[in-house]
């Protein structure tokens, strides 16, 4: 009876271990990652275009994708740099958009979300088929080019800031519940008259909690980053562990507010309810990725170095490893961003405006410790 209570108990420990959180003090183990980064290529324009905006993917042959939101195209290079093609038409019909959105690539398909629509392309910029999606759900990341997950940054229509974390199959039109969390409500301001009510929403992901999500073989990892800790769960709902550091909180200037304000398109009373509102202190983290070996990496919010990101790397299981950096020339600013393995690519904007791709090699950690 002993060995049998013993053997529960054992097993009831081990599992505690395997979901509790890693409570990280703010001091990287093993200090700072170097990811020596080596420039391949660069360029400036694509055909006759110069680029105006940039979401950038690649696949695994290095050949990259470049969503220009302005110019309403996507741009193709191969690995060295070459411009192929591109493709994008403003319209209703089939293959094109009103409104240019989000890109992601999934099983060598382009997937753009509009609205309340999916569209989907070959990587040759061939159209396929548009799928209309519900309205109040909003693709935040693909898990493979029929289900994504949908999480809003911010809700709204409901006063408390409720909102769900979901699954949806475009094909089977299957909805599955993950997490349910809150979402900042005093970015939201709104005007009322006897004719008409207005709502105006702001956020910032320097100064706005909202949820961060990142997603890999099969595990979701999210956080509000006005907190510094991050959840995992598999697809079933099913927690994993959590992590965190102990890291202190970076006070927001009031001419900080006045600044991302400053080019918001809202009347000045608007402007200052949802100035009031804003949060003093600034977020911790603005994105997570998981590399090929397992590694987590938290890109730390800092708004003031705006040629440099600095990047939290995690081992596997929570424990944090390194800090790092990835940074341009001084009067250079980093527009975007994308990790592809050992590659690095990178939207840098001059003191002129102009914005440019370049393409770097760089080191990974191999660590992968579940610890």
């Amino acid at each position: 009876m002993k060995k049998i209570a013993l053997s529960i108990t054992g097993i009831f420990l081990i599992a505690s271990f395997l979901l509790s959180g890693v409570i990280n003090e703010d001091k990287p183990l093993k200090g700072m990652w170097n990811f020596n980064m080596v420039k391949l290529w660069e360029v400036e324009e694509a055909g006759k275009d110069f680029f105006v905006s940039m979401r950038i993917r690649s696949d695994e042959n290095e050949t990259v994708f470049v969503a220009d939101q302005k110019n309403f195209k996507t741009y193709i290079f191969d690995k060295s740099g070459k411009f192929i093609l591109s493709f994008g038409k403003k319209g209703e019909g089939p293959g094109e958009m009103k409104r240019f959105g989000s890109l992601y690539l999934e099983n060598n398909k382009l997937i753009y979300y509009e609205n309340n629509r999916v569209h989907y392309f070959s990587k040759e910029g061939k159209y396929i088929e548009t799928v209309i999606i519900p309205g109040d759900l909003t693709p935040r990341l693909f898990i493979d080019e029929n289900s994504f997950i949908s999480a809003p940054r911010m809700n709204w229509e409901d006063p408390k800031g409720e909102s769900r974390c979901i699954i949806y199959n475009v094909k089977d039109k299957n909805k599955k519940l993950l997490f349910e969390y809150f979402t900042y409500k005093k970015g939201v301001a709104r005007r009322a008259s006897k004719k008409s009510r207005s709502t105006f929403s702001f956020s910032n992901s320097s100064i706005t909690p909202m949820l961060v999500l990142a997603y890999r073989d099969n595990k979701i990892y999210f956080g509000m980053n006005n907190e510094y800790k991050i959840k995992v769960k598999d697809l079933k709902s099913r927690d994993e562990f959590d992590f965190s550091i102990k890291r202190k909180e970076k006070f927001v200037p009031g001419v900080y507010k006045n600044e991302i304000l400053k080019g918001v398109n809202f009347p000045a009373d608007v402007k200052r309810q949802i100035k009031e509102g804003l949060p003093d202190h600034f977020t911790f983290f603005e994105g997570i990725l998981i590399d090929r070996n397992g590694n987590i990496y938290v890109f730390v919010t800092d708004p003031v170095e705006e040629n440099s990101r600095k990047i939290d790397i995690f081992s596997a299981g929570g424990t944090y490893i390194y800090s790092a950096e990835i940074k341009v020339e001084k009067g250079l600013v980093i527009r975007s961003s994308h990790f592809s393995n050992d590659k690095l690519y990178m939207g840098v904007e001059n003191e002129d405006g102009d914005l440019k791709l370049v393409k770097y090699k760089i080191d990974i950690p191999k660590i992968s410790l579940r610890k």
